[in-house]
């Protein structure tokens, strides 16, 4: 498309959200990941638990987000499923 010499054009809208935020996530995730493992060392003590633990984490996402691919029946609500999840979690 040929433009007058006066004008000009740019990309914004989503295109231009989304570029800031993948900036932000690349600058944010290896940080949040670092602290995880900070903080799951101090908790076992040892590098070979630390390590265990942080190789669920590629299931947890998984799993996490095959709950909202295609609707599966079932009797429970999110928030029920969730709330079960944790204490599972927890114990």
């Amino acid at each position: 498309m040929k433009l007058p010499p006066s004008y000009g054009m740019e990309w914004a809208g989503e295109f231009e959200n989304q570029q800031r935020a993948t900036k932000r996530l690349v600058v944010i995730v290896p940080i949040s990941l670092l602290l995880i493992f900070f903080l799951l060392y101090l908790n076992f003590g040892n590098l070979k638990d630390t390590l265990v633990s942080l190789s669920t984490l590629p299931f947890a996402f998984i799993g996490g987000f095959s709950r909202y691919g295609p609707p599966a029946p079932s009797s429970a609500s999110p928030p029920v499923s969730v709330s079960s999840f944790c204490s599972v979690w927890a114990r």
